[in-house]
């Protein structure tokens, strides 16, 4: 923090070469004078007498050596002058471009203490019209404009001290106000000082203060450089108010000059003041071209980084669209209005219209749905905007183009921008009719087998005999009916030896009951040493049902994967024409693209990860291009990554790394990717690519694999003439991954 802030603040102070040049500048002249160099004008008067002996020529010449020093006076002074405009005029500039008031404002308060300067020059120069004596005019008109000089500088900058300018910027006529007045203030002056006959006398040679009316503006310029432009610095920190503190430098030194060592116009020091005072104007005029400098490589910068930020922009969304392109959901992203500003194309494809087409519908627009169905939709939009929060519906029914209703699992969540400002409604859907069949057939044959235990009591069964045998042979064809279905589905996804016990002491008693109804002795089985099977079975089926219950999860768990497994299959044939389509794919890109969808993921499990680039001479790495279905090999290498990844589930270990490399050669480009997790033994390695083999099992927090990534990363591989090869050293030792890509 500290560093950020002593880079701004040396970012808006002057080089210090200039400062120090600046302090050499007013400094160096007054040793000169010790060491006996003379920067006073020749005074050689023009005699009037001898003038009668001279030619006309010899006369215009004795002329302009006696006015030397007026001559000398007059660049110094015009070269002042000349500097206030250019500060002026690039003050207005600089205004234009970062609307700041304080600019414009400072610089027509040095262009009107300029002014002061050029009168005092007309004036002596005789070139404007002016009553009193040089000998007076010159030193008073000086002492007059170096004290306007400092005031309208201290009031320029104390305008913005103590009202600030927040609320002024880019106001144009608070600026020409300012100007307005600062210009009345100097012609008033002005037009005093030119219409007085009898001026104050300011010189006195004989006195240690030569120039005692140069004093208070020494004053004012040291008030000014110690306490009025430093805090202007700090509250409005540019290049250009450093100059302005820097400037207190050769102002200071000239009115030393000035009081103390003047004592005729145009001398030593009288020549060397007017000097310096020229440095005065030039440091802030200085100030102002750096910081215009600034301004425009900021400008510059500003605009490069623009434009690379909405290349990345541009290039992100295409990124974002192509992984949900992959997705084989229904993703889509609305703003406030409903109106559809991203959709994937699986969402477009199922509803028979093109992504462009959808973007910009709004739901009710949309062929998703009949009227109810849109009107539960968007009041479902005002739900999730209105808790700030994710919902999800498990179970919503809608209705397709086709007319067709259908169930689906719909997640909507508030979709925010860069400020963290609500702006829309993210969702995703995905069809769960599978899922919801599968349900109601296992509701459906508990609810029989419950039926069958209250329709079938021991009480009815003690009524008499007779009644007792039909109930049985009824009970035994009921049961013949159920148990079979029931007994396949539970030795289907049960595998507790105690349970299977279960399961085989009932059929044996069903078929036991079977045989003794064949033979006749049913009746004589059920009074004697059979009676206690009947309750037996019946505390079997009470079993079995607590069986089904508890298998519940397991038949969702399977049939959420069979899912996962149809519609990938579905998803892949529909799309399989649209991928079809060979193009050019920088394989580098797919790769940092997939990293990216992967960093957070992998941080959260304590994952580290590293990517390289490795290749030859002739083919330097960089931009790898490949001919082959962009969505496919962007699906691939997200699967790899994936699976390295997830390769970490249960491994319990601190140094948990994958690392990425891609080599390239004149023959083909290898993706190898390998990791240290849970590995695979030789039984799984065989297995792999199989579809319906996973290492990743059903539990109760994780629907398993179902096989196809592998597979069908190796069917990709063969098709455009590469290899997939999967190694691991066994359990725990890790696997690795490699993708031979041919190139051509």
């Amino acid at each position: 923090m500290v560093s950020l802030i002593e880079s701004a603040e040396k970012k808006n102070r002057l080089p210090i070469q200039i400062v120090w040049g600046t302090i050499a500048i007013s400094v160096i002249p007054f040793f000169l004078h010790l060491a006996g160099f003379d920067f006073g004008s020749r005074k050689i008067p023009f005699v009037l007498s001898s003038a009668l002996e001279m030619t006309a020529h010899e006369v215009t010449e004795s002329m302009f050596v006696s006015l030397s020093g007026s001559f000398t006076h007059t660049l110094l002074e015009w070269s002042a002058f000349v500097s206030a405009i250019f500060v002026a005029i690039l003050a207005f500039v600089h205004f234009s471009i970062k609307r700041d008031v304080t600019t414009p404002v400072i610089g027509m308060a040095l262009f009107f203490a300029g002014s002061m300067d050029a009168f005092h020059t007309l004036a002596a120069d005789r070139l404007i019209e002016a009553v009193a004596d040089n000998r007076d005019l010159i030193p008073f008109t000086w002492a007059i404009s170096r004290l306007f000089n400092a005031l309208i500088m201290i009031v320029g900058v104390g305008i913005f001290l103590i009202k600030g300018d927040r609320n002024l910027k880019g106001d144009l006529r608070f600026v020409l106000t300012a100007s307005g007045l600062f210009g009345l203030a100097a012609y008033g002056i002005i037009h005093l000082s030119a219409v007085s006959t009898n001026l104050p006398q300011t010189t006195f040679p004989e006195s240690i203060v030569t120039r005692p009316y140069d004093i208070l503006p020494l004053i004012l310029f040291i008030f000014a450089g110690i306490f009025v432009y430093p805090r202007f610095h700090r509250k409005h920190p540019s290049l250009f108010s450093h100059a302005v503190l820097v400037s207190a430098i050769p102002d200071v030194a000239v009115q030393i000059y000035m009081a103390f060592g003047s004592t005729a116009l145009f001398d030593s020091f009288f020549n060397i003041a007017h000097f310096i005072k020229i440095l005065a104007y030039v440091i802030p005029f200085a100030g102002l071209i750096l910081d215009y400098l600034q301004t425009y490589r900021g400008l510059e910068t500003e605009n490069v980084n623009r434009l690379q930020a909405e290349e990345e922009m541009r290039s992100s969304r295409m990124l974002l669209q192509e992984a949900f392109d992959a997705i084989p959901l229904w993703v889509f992203v609305k703003d406030l209005d409903g109106r559809y500003l991203v959709v994937n194309r699986q969402f477009a494809n199922d509803l028979g219209v093109t992504v462009d087409a959808l973007l910009g519908m709004t739901t009710r627009q949309s062929p998703l749905g009949n009227d109810e169905d849109k009107r539960r939709f968007l009041k479902n939009d005002e739900l999730v905007l209105a808790r700030g929060e994710r919902i999800e519906w498990p179970e919503t029914y809608l209705s397709l183009p086709d007319g067709e209703v259908r169930p689906f699992h719909v997640v909507k969540a508030p979709f925010q921008n860069s400020k963290g400002e609500t702006v829309g409604v993210i969702g995703a859907m995905q069809d769960v009719t599978v899922r919801v069949e599968a349900e109601k057939e296992l509701r459906e044959s508990e609810g029989a087998l419950l039926r069958l235990k209250q329709t079938q009591t021991l009480s009815e069964l003690q009524a008499s005999q007779s009644s007792r045998i039909e109930a049985y042979r009824d009970f035994i064809h009921t049961v013949g009916n159920l148990i079979t279905p029931v007994r396949v589905k539970a030795a289907n996804m049960i595998h507790d030896h105690r349970n299977q016990e279960y399961l085989d002491q009932l059929q044996s008693r069903a078929r036991l009951l079977m045989e003794k109804q064949q033979t006749g002795d049913l009746e004589r089985y059920l009074s004697e040493e059979g009676k206690e099977d009947l309750p037996r079975f019946i505390r079997g089926l009470d079993i079995l049902k607590e069986i089904a219950r508890q298998s519940e999860r397991d038949f969702k768990a399977c049939d959420t994967a069979l899912n996962k497994v149809i519609e990938t299959t579905v998803a892949q044939s529909r799309l399989q024409k649209e991928l079809a389509v060979s193009m050019d794919v920088d394989l580098m890109m797919v790769i940092k693209a997939v990293l990216s969808l992967m960093e957070d993921n992998w941080k959260q499990k304590g994952i580290a990860w590293e990517f390289s680039v490795r290749g030859d001479d002739t083919i330097p790495p960089g931009e790898v291009i490949l001919k082959v279905e962009k969505v496919r090999l962007f699906n691939m290498v997200h699967n790899c990554l994936k699976n390295a990844g997830e390769a970490f589930t249960g491994v319990d270990r601190n140094d948990k790394k994958i690392h990425i490399e891609l080599r390239v050669s004149e023959q083909d480009v290898r993706l190898d990717v390998s990791d240290n997790g849970q590995g695979l033994s030789p039984e799984e390695l065989a297995l792999v690519g199989q579809i319906g083999f996973s290492t990743k099992h059903f539990t109760a927090t994780s629907e398993g694999g179902s096989g196809l990534g592998i597979h069908n990363c190796q069917i990709f591989m063969a098709r455009i003439g590469g290899r997939f090869e999967l190694t691991s050293k066994g359990p725990l030792q890790g696997a690795r991954a490699i993708m031979t890509f041919p190139i051509g």
